[in-house]
Parts: structure tokens; sequence; C-alpha cells
């Protein structure tokens, strides 16, 4: 940290380019600290190859808040200390043409973009701290991000779980918000499978918040990752949240909102995801749930509805392509044909075959007594399920053969 004494006052004149750090890293960590995430001024001057221009455009704010009330910003941190603080906290510091800069965020507006007034910056980020073992995903299409409200219902948390825990384990990165509710249902079902996640903070990567997740954010660092465009220590400010959103969206392939209020900040990133032509995918709600208020009237449009990781897996893979193995505790649950054989049963056969364990065989009686039906009957259509390889028989029973799907 600078002494005060020595830091530049505040003062009307145009600071002198020389005083300005020339090195482009460091360009990119001061303006990580001062510019506007976005702000399409700094990124012209940046594309036109001035990035001292570009860091003076970002401490006279620029059309940015607080304009008004000063012209200059004072230069209270040098960001060499930043980078400092990150080397030694082990938190790596990346710019454009960095090996491990992710493709993904190459896709938000450049230069050419014009923002509307008042809305968060949606431009490409000066540079991400990251910190964890976990490298960002090279190309979006090895990332499913899952988001949604922080007032998560039961429901919420368990489909959350459930669609990351399939989504890792078929060997995308669950890339989500860190905050309460779904985001971390979702980072800790990436995390139950031994799957990659991590979370993208409005705050700096040293920067624990929300406080009732630190176990939480510090086991990604330790085992996933954490990503901010903010310096290392910063604290998590109000408009960094929605500016982080669109990180989340152009992070991945596509974007899964499970539960999200009429007015949810978490409908953001799915806006994002569409301007980006990202999958937009939504888990359905019940109707009487305001928490599914706005994820059931996005569904109204153009939103995919998915109800699990095998229907994600489906739409973020490559056009044309077999999707994923779904697996759980050693069991793939993705569409096989016989799966798909089996969801065009109908009527008394369906009955029969729901009545057939996936665990310990049951009797043939005990079978035919539970659909209602007589036993010679309830043989004739199990036998043919056994021959299309949806049921197994022993001495003691039926059984669902393993691959096809649970029954009761």
């Amino acid at each position: 940290m600078t002494p005060p004494a020595a830091r530049p006052q505040l003062t009307d004149r145009v600071p002198d380019l020389s005083e300005l750090p020339t090195d482009p890293r460091l360009v990119r960590a001061a303006l990580c600290r001062y510019a506007r995430p976005g702000d399409p001024a700094v990124h012209a001057l940046l594309g036109a190859g001035r990035p001292q221009a570009a860091l003076r455009e970002a401490l006279r704010c620029s059309g940015g808040p607080g304009a008004a009330d000063a012209r200059w910003r004072a230069l209270d941190t040098d960001p060499a200390a930043d980078l400092d603080t990150a080397a030694r906290a082990r938190v790596r510091f990346l710019v454009p043409g960095d090996d491990e800069w992710p493709d993904g965020v190459d896709d938000l507006p450049g230069p050419g973009w014009s923002p509307d007034p008042g809305q968060p910056g949606v431009g490409p980020p000066f540079g991400l701290y990251v910190l964890g073992p976990l490298r960002l995903p090279a190309r979006a299409d090895r990332a499913v991000a899952v988001v949604g409200s922080r007032a998560a219902t039961a429901y919420g948390t368990w489909a959350a779980s459930e669609i990351a825990s399939d989504v890792a384990e078929a060997g995308h990165t669950v890339v989500s918000g860190g905050a309460l509710g779904i985001d971390g249902a979702a980072h800790r079902g990436a995390l139950a499978v031994g799957g990659p996640t991590l979370a993208v903070l409005a705050g700096g990567a040293l920067d624990i918040y929300p406080r009732a997740h630190r176990a939480l954010l510090q086991r990604l660092a330790a085992e996933g990752a954490v990503v901010s465009e903010s310096p290392p220590e910063a604290v998590a400010v109000r408009h960094r949240f929605l500016s982080r959103n669109r990180l989340i969206a152009a992070l991945a392939a596509g974007v899964v909102l499970v539960e999200a209020a009429v007015r949810s900040g978490a409908l953001s990133t799915l806006r994002r995801a569409v301007d980006l032509n990202r999958v937009d995918m939504v888990v359905p709600g019940p109707v009487t749930s305001t928490a599914s208020g706005g994820s059931n009237r996005w569904l109204q449009g153009s939103g995919a509805l998915v109800t699990g990781g095998a229907d994600v897996l489906e739409l973020v893979g490559p056009l044309g392509a077999e999707p994923p193995a779904v697996r759980r505790g050693g069991a793939a649950k993705e569409r096989s044909a016989d799966a798909r054989a089996r969801d065009s049963i109908r009527g008394l056969a369906l009955l029969v075959l729901d009545q057939v364990p996936a665990r310990g065989p049951r009797p043939l009686e005990a079978v035919a007594a539970a659909a209602g039906v007589h036993p010679h009957r309830a043989l004739a259509l199990l036998e043919h399920f056994r021959e299309a390889g949806l049921v197994t028989v022993t001495d003691d029973g039926w059984t669902i053969t393993r691959g096809t799907g649970n029954s009761t």
C-alpha cells in the first residue's frame, strides 16, 4: 500500500501520462480497480493501442457514476500493490493473450458497443483474478452455468444440486455466483461428485461474501476456483453483482435458471445468455410458487424447459452429437435406446412395468396383484419386456434391467 504522504492528491489537472504505469498488465490491473466494468470508451482506447489514455479516461470517470461530483479520482492504490497482494495469496491475474484466458469472455461486446443509460457494463473484463487450482474453461462449450434465487425453496436447491452433479460428472465445469440459495446448491452438487466448479464473485477473490458461505468459498478456492474482475481485497458493491452476471453467462455454453421471482436479479444472467447466443434453460416451478414466478414466465418466451442434467447436456452439446452419459453412483442416466423404448409404453403395459422394482426381485404374483391384472396377462407383458431388455427375471422374481430407468 502506498504511504498516504506519497499518494497523489485530488486536483483538477489532467495527470501527466508519465505518472501512469506503462506495463500493459499494470494498466489492466489499474483498470480493474478504477474503470467501470465494460466501459466502451475505455475499451475503444485499449483497442486503439492506447492503454495509458484508456486509464486516464477511467480516472476521469467519463460518463460514469460520480462524474458530476469529481473530475478526477485520487490514485490511492498502486496497481503493482494489487498484483503483489494477489501473488502472495496465490491469486492468478489473467489478461487477454494468456494461456488460461477463457475464450468465452471474448464474445462480450467490444469497443463498438453503446450501453443503455443506467445499465451495468456488459463489455469484456479488463482482467480476471483467479484463486484455486481449477483452470478456467478454455472453451465455453465445456461449462454450464446454474443460477437462481437466493431465497430458494427445498425444491429449488434439490433441482440445482442434481443438475450440477449431472453436468459435473459429465466433465463440464459448473459456473455460478457463490451466493446463497441456488448458487450454493449448484456448487455443492458439483463438489459432491468431485466435479469442477467455479464461482464468479462481485467482490475480490479474497473477499468472503456472503459470510455464511465462508466454508464453501474456501473449499472452492482449495478444490475449484473463485473468479473476480475486481482487485483481490475489493469489497462487493451493489452494481458489481449485475456486472458479474455477464461473466457467468459468457463463461458457459448455456445458463440454467432454477427458481427466480418476477424481479429476480438472476434473470439478468439469462438475458445476458440470450445476448451472447448461449442456450437459455429453465427448470419449471410450481404455478403456486412465487419463487418460480420469473422462471415460469420466461418459459412463455424462448427458454428451453429442462428437468434434469440429461436435458441440459443434450442442449449444450455439439449439434448432432449424442449427449454425454450422465452418471450417478455408477448407473448411467443418459437417454439410451432402452430408456426411449420405455417412454413409449402406455396403458396396461406401463401399469405392469411400473410395479417391477429397480432393486430386489419381485415375484410375478406380487407384480400382478399390484397392477390389478391376472397373473397370466402380467406374465405375457413381462416376457415381452424381457425380450426388449427392459426387465430381468430370476428364480426370485422380476427386476428392472439396470440402466433402463427406475420404477417404483
